[in-house]
């Protein structure tokens, strides 16, 4: 496979992997859509590639995805408690999954951020996952 088509497959799997959450189902995107209307919404996309070859032929990748997960709430307490049980049903997934079948050779999650944004009529919830995913290359 070449560079693209790995990264592609990866975020592919990560996607299938997240969708397994019943909360999620058709509402996962491998990038983020302004056309989104329908929460909880998950949005996958890639942040960068930190590579180092390992010999003549093969280099490890560890490329970082974000995962973003938004919630639309009221501005209730309850909000805070529904996005973090969301957000540790993904990670519940992706870590029981961590070759994310057979298509990486780790992966882990590092970092997870939480933050909120009130509007005029409602909160949005937000949860960003920084999910590195190592892949040994061969050229």
């Amino acid at each position: 496979m070449g560079y693209h088509a790995d990264l592609d497959a990866i975020g592919d799997q990560l996607v299938t992997t997240i969708k397994t959450v019943s909360d999620f189902s058709n509402r996962v995107y491998k990038q983020y859509s302004k056309s989104v209307t329908s929460y909880p919404s998950v949005f996958v996309f890639p942040e960068r590639d930190e590579n180092r070859a390992v010999g003549p032929k093969s280099t490890v990748h560890a490329f970082t995805f974000n995962v973003l997960i938004l919630y639309k709430g009221s501005g209730a307490e309850a909000d805070m408690d529904a996005l973090s049980t969301l957000t540790g049903a993904v990670y519940d997934a992706l870590v029981a999954d961590r070759d994310l079948n057979s298509t990486a050779r780790n992966i882990e999650i590092p970092e997870i951020d939480f933050s909120y944004e009130p509007l005029e009529t409602f909160v949005f919830h937000e949860s960003l996952l920084k999910v590195v995913v190592e892949k040994t290359r061969l050229i």
